[in-house]
């Protein structure tokens, strides 16, 4: 996320900058519950697909199982491991693409004050208003992603990431497919 969003940008920036270094802990902080929850279910996405459960992982880190339950929680209208794990990617870049950038232009060479900034436009308030709603992630978006997919390359994709197909989605034939959805 550091190196592919906005707000990663902001953070090499503000880090670059000697005078910035409280705003670097800022934007950090900011961010946390946004990149921690990312990194945490992606881990144990991995360790789901490669040796089983990530729940003894997990023992040793309580803090983190709220993040990953949560997460699961709000995507759990997704069929697939490999889908899940695409959305909360998604989840993580919309969260994390902010104007941030555009704002640190306009105060430069101040540094930007956070607690001027909406609450839409910090990766943590946009994590809290995407997870406002107690559904989670609408059916219907993974209802038209599927279907996009099935439209365009058959159901071979889709079938790959039925539970006890293994790592048979991470196949690079679907690619294209996991692109689309």
């Amino acid at each position: 996320m550091t190196d592919t969003t906005a707000w990663g940008a902001a953070l090499v920036l503000a880090s670059q900058v000697p005078q910035w270094a409280r705003l670097f802990n800022q934007l950090l902080e900011l961010c946390r519950t946004t990149h921690e929850s990312f990194a945490t279910y992606m881990s144990c996405s991995v360790v789901a697909a490669s040796t089983g459960s990530p729940e003894a992982a997990l023992a040793s880190y309580p803090d983190y199982v709220g993040l990953v339950d949560r997460l699961d929680r709000h995507l759990a209208a997704i069929p697939g491991e490999h889908r899940r794990s695409l959305a909360a990617t998604a989840l993580a870049r919309a969260c994390m693409q902010t104007p941030v950038i555009g704002q640190l232009a306009a105060a430069w060479p101040q540094a930007l004050t956070p607690g001027g900034l909406r609450e839409i436009d910090v990766p943590d308030g946009r994590l809290r208003a995407l997870y406002r709603d107690p559904a989670g992630l609408p059916a219907e978006v993974v209802t038209a992603a599927d279907e996009a997919v099935l439209a365009e390359f058959g159901p071979q994709p889709l079938s790959a990431d039925l539970p006890g197909a293994g790592t048979a989605a991470l196949d690079d034939r679907f690619d294209e497919a996991w692109a689309r959805w």
